[in-house]
């Protein structure tokens, strides 16, 4: 009688083809090749725009393009589908001067947007306002993160206006989202929780209104979407970066519950909370809306923070 072993190998195939499956996506039960893959995830990029309605035919958008993968796969999500549906696409990044990271991710950017042939707007921290974000962080003896949000709240707004765009875009994806929600919840932030939507419409009118084509995309997609596009991304994180553990959180929830993630997202999307109108001033430094008599962005510029 033969005692020889044999191993049966499955080999996974794409759920709308023959061909080899590159991903598995456990909320809708896909297994799809390279080519459906992409196709789906611009498929569902452009639907939750309409679904929205972010982006209207004839509008330019600004995308917030850090160099980092959601930041790429937004660029190139949008740049995608911009000719079919008639809007227009640029980038937009700022190099904030952050020793050894800031000046890799500006020559990748420059590199990308080449590439792609899109219009690059730049702004060098330092060479225009005479700080960098260290720096900055150092001399008013806040976290670097702390300063840097407001650094790029500040210029994205103020850059996209005057630069003439409609929308900012970000590259905001699903586990972002969950971990601003789990934090501003915990910290009874409400209306910071109610702001972090697809859309944020224009509440003054020198406020440009911001969107997340990715609000329902998670991190493993848009790294998956990058890569079968054909394109390499920087690993380097910021040195800076902090790790609040609210995404591994929410993974562990979602290997208990399939699909935890996506309805959490879908409950967010309508999660209704007021917005203050009527609060804004005007920076009598810059000119900007502002919460104060001088507005954040000045405060860190002339070392009154």
């Amino acid at each position: 009688m033969s005692t020889e072993t044999y191993h049966v190998v499955f080999q996974m195939v794409c759920s709308r083809c023959n061909r080899k499956e590159v991903i598995y996506l456990r909320n809708y039960r896909l297994r799809l090749c390279s080519f459906h893959f992409i196709d789906f995830f611009e498929r569902k990029v452009f639907d939750f725009i309409r679904k929205f309605k972010l982006i209207k035919r004839g509008e330019s958008v600004l995308v917030a393009f850090s160099g980092g993968k959601d930041s790429l796969a937004c660029l190139l999500s949008l740049r995608s589908i911009a000719d079919e549906h008639g809007f227009n696409v640029s980038a937009y990044h700022i190099d904030l001067g952050i020793n050894g990271y800031s000046y890799t991710m500006r020559k990748y950017v420059e590199e990308i947007c080449g590439e792609l042939g899109v219009t690059l707007h730049l702004t060098d921290l330092k060479e225009k306002y005479g700080f960098t974000v260290e720096e900055a962080s150092k001399k008013r003896k806040r976290p670097v993160c702390s300063v840097c949000g407001i650094v790029k709240r500040y210029l994205m707004n103020r850059e996209t206006r005057e630069l003439g765009y409609n929308k900012l875009a970000t590259g905001h994806n699903m586990d972002d989202m969950i971990e601003f929600a789990f934090k501003n919840w915990l910290n009874q932030e409400f209306e910071w929780l109610a702001k972090q939507k697809p859309l944020l419409p224009q509440l003054h009118p020198k406020v440009t209104p911001k969107i997340k084509p990715l609000f329902e995309r998670t991190e493993k997609e848009n790294a998956a979407y990058v890569t079968l596009k054909g394109f390499e991304y920087p690993l380097n994180e910021c040195p800076n970066t902090y790790l609040s553990g609210w995404k591994e959180v929410a993974s562990k929830i979602e290997e208990m519950k399939t699909g935890f993630k996506l309805m959490f997202i879908k409950s967010l999307e309508k999660f209704s909370y007021p917005l203050r109108q009527g609060d804004f001033k005007v920076c009598s430094l810059c000119g900007e809306p502002s919460s104060s008599e001088i507005c954040a962005f000045c405060k860190v510029k002339t070392a009154k923070i």
